[in-house]
């Protein structure tokens, strides 16, 4: 089967593993008698025959076989034997190889790192600016970077090809982020590399964020509730209430919790959380809950996809149209891994299913609405929070 691909030179070829191919230094064409597999990152020995090899200015300079050793490293062998070229091999050629490689190993490196870095210095500069204080910057950070890096180290782990995670910065709103994500080669080795790669982020983020809502929670302030705020109002979850009960016990109707910027930033860490851990397409829990139902999953997770659409109609939750869409545009289905067969194993399946459940009590389904009917406190308690920038409203 032949396969063609535009090609400028020589060190593409790192990342496949044809039989023959026809390679033109400078010019355009690239074509394989196989289908291309792909390489891992050890870098094993990768030969190839290239030949009727031309120069810049058309002249014939190369033909025969090239082996890559490492990155960077091409050692010449002897030509195929139907080649139409006698030997000596030409070593002109092994050097324009290897310096091309080096030079595209260069820019992969700078692509690998820059981007990551810019918006992970954008996003934390728009949590800074979202007017909670550096405290909540710091932690939303935080509880975002061991989110992540749960996921990285899990692809590292399994040899699963990924980039660095991509913090998303959102210069609006009380937040200032939209969360984090990495991009991952969709070639997964089984059914338990998908699984630990899926629940290793929540879990990571899950240990800062409970730290944080507690912290947060006991450092808040206990102030009364007065009318007309003007201000946002932020629904909690079942577990942050739960809390709050056992730091403060049951709180008359007539007073709340100023938060602490921690215990917003742990509130951020619970909504987050419990949006990735949603059992649909390839969030985070998309990937537990294949890994759990393999096959059956998709259907599953359609009925569960339209259920969401008919909550958000009926309950007028219009807020959430848009993560509908990204859902619907994001896929319900989760592609297949390269050894389904695997068994998960009964400690990974309850572990799935109890933080698949952490769900119903981490999610708030009316996080954040205007309030216009009640203040948290005196209008000089507002001004004095607002000029220290120590809190939010609860």
């Amino acid at each position: 089967m032949k396969a063609n691909r535009k090609i400028s030179a020589l060190g593409l070829m790192d990342k496949y593993d044809p039989d023959i191919i026809d390679v033109y230094v400078g010019g355009e064409n690239l074509s394989t008698d196989s289908n291309p597999s792909p390489q891992d990152d050890t870098y094993r020995h990768l030969s190839f025959y290239a030949f009727g090899v031309y120069g810049p200015e058309g002249a014939k300079i190369q033909y025969g076989t090239l082996e890559r050793e490492q990155p960077g490293r091409y050692q010449p062998i002897f030509p195929p034997p139907f080649s139409p070229f006698p030997p000596p091999w030409n070593q002109e050629l092994v050097v324009q190889a290897e310096a091309w490689d080096r030079a595209e190993a260069a820019k992969a490196r700078q692509r690998y790192w820059r981007t990551p870095l810019i918006l992970f210095a954008l996003t934390c500069y728009t949590t800074w600016n979202a007017g909670n204080g550096y405290l909540f910057a710091l932690a939303v950070m935080l509880i975002l970077i061991c989110h992540e890096m749960g996921h990285f180290l899990q692809t590292l782990r399994y040899k699963v090809p990924s980039s660095l995670p991509y913090f998303i910065p959102m210069p609006i709103g009380p937040i200032g982020t939209m969360g984090a994500i990495i991009r991952m080669d969709g070639r997964i080795p089984n059914i338990r590399a998908l699984f630990d790669i899926g629940i290793s982020g929540p879990l990571a983020g899950l240990v800062p964020t409970l730290i944080f809502c507690w912290l947060g929670i006991k450092w808040s302030y206990l102030v009364p509730v007065v009318a007309n705020s003007n201000e946002f109002l932020f629904g909690q979850p079942l577990i942050f209430d739960w809390l709050t009960y056992v730091i403060y016990g049951p709180l008359p109707r007539d007073v709340c919790l100023y938060w602490h910027p921690f215990a917003f930033a742990g509130w951020v860490g619970l909504l987050i959380t419990s949006l990735n851990l949603l059992p649909v397409g390839q969030l985070d829990g998309g990937h537990i809950f294949y890994a759990i139902f393999k096959k059956q999953s998709g259907f599953y997770s359609a009925i569960l996809f339209y259920f969401l659409i008919f909550l958000v109609i009926y309950f007028q939750l219009w807020a959430w149209s848009l993560m509908l869409l990204l859902l619907a545009l994001m896929g319900t289905q989760h592609p297949p891994t390269q050894n389904d067969s695997m068994k998960l194993g009964f400690f990974r399946t309850t572990l799935g299913v109890a933080t698949l459940a952490f769900i119903l009590i981490g999610f708030t389904p009316n996080p954040i609405k205007p309030d216009w009917e009640m203040q948290t406190a005196p209008e000089k308690f507002w001004a004095e929070e607002r000029a220290s920038g120590i809190g939010n409203q609860a």
